[in-house]
């Protein structure tokens, strides 16, 4: 998102010949979103076992904002490309809605695999991590560091029960989720750091990809069985 006025959210971005890439890594991450919700409800079909049904609306909700990000970045290089003066303030407002949207969709979608990683089911509990986590989104809606670490947190979370699960478990697919989560929490942790180096930022957009890839991966083998 393009960095301007208070309306416009303070976006980190990375070097100029990663511009266009950047888009194409997040639309395969959302094509990968949306195929590891395909495959968590097609275990619980087939299988008629809910276990992976947070997993499949927590990645919806991810997929959704991936959405709307490329929806509002397309809609954004529409207007850029009409080149009139009169829709500097239509993008602006585009940049800003379309960004929240992002936001409070990806932040959801990270509560619901907290939640379903933490096993966190007293209703009074999970209301309150949800109010506290999107009361901080909102807050973050105009900076995105703000925004990446609340996502670390989650994703902390998220990270050290899997990583607790494959020590119980000890099988390869456990410690693979594991993997995989700990390379999509790798992607944010390196985009805190793109403003020291652009190489961060790339860096980031790829362990994205990859993690997703993994955990993809492991939900395939398991549909399979």
């Amino acid at each position: 998102m393009p960095v301007g006025s208070e309306m416009v959210p303070i976006a980190i971005s990375g070097p100029v010949w990663f511009i266009g890439i950047d888009a194409v890594l997040e639309a395969v991450s959302g094509v990968i979103a949306l195929l590891i919700v395909l495959a968590c409800f097609r275990y619980a079909k087939l299988a008629k076992d809910n276990r992976y049904a947070p997993l499949g609306w927590g990645f919806l909700l991810l997929f959704l904002g991936f959405i709307a990000q490329l929806t509002t970045s397309f809609a954004i290089w529409q207007r850029v490309k009409e080149g009139v003066l009169q829709n500097i303030v239509e993008i602006t407002e585009l940049a800003y809605v379309g960004h929240a949207a992002y936001v409070l969709l990806t932040i959801s979608g990270l509560i619901v695999l907290a939640l379903w990683a933490l096993r966190i089911k007293e209703h009074l509990h999970v209301a309150l991590v949800v109010a506290l986590a999107l009361f901080l989104a909102i807050i973050g809606i105009t900076s995105q560091p703000v925004v990446l670490l609340l996502s670390v947190t989650l994703l902390a979370f998220v990270c050290l029960r899997f990583y607790m699960n494959a020590c119980e478990q000890n099988t390869a697919g456990a410690w693979e989720v594991l993997v995989g989560f700990m390379l999509i929490l790798g992607s944010q942790l390196a985009l805190l750091l793109a403003p020291i180096s652009n190489q961060w930022y790339v860096g980031g957009y790829v362990a994205h990809v990859i993690g997703y890839l993994v955990l993809l991966g492991v939900l395939a083998q398991v549909v399979r069985k």
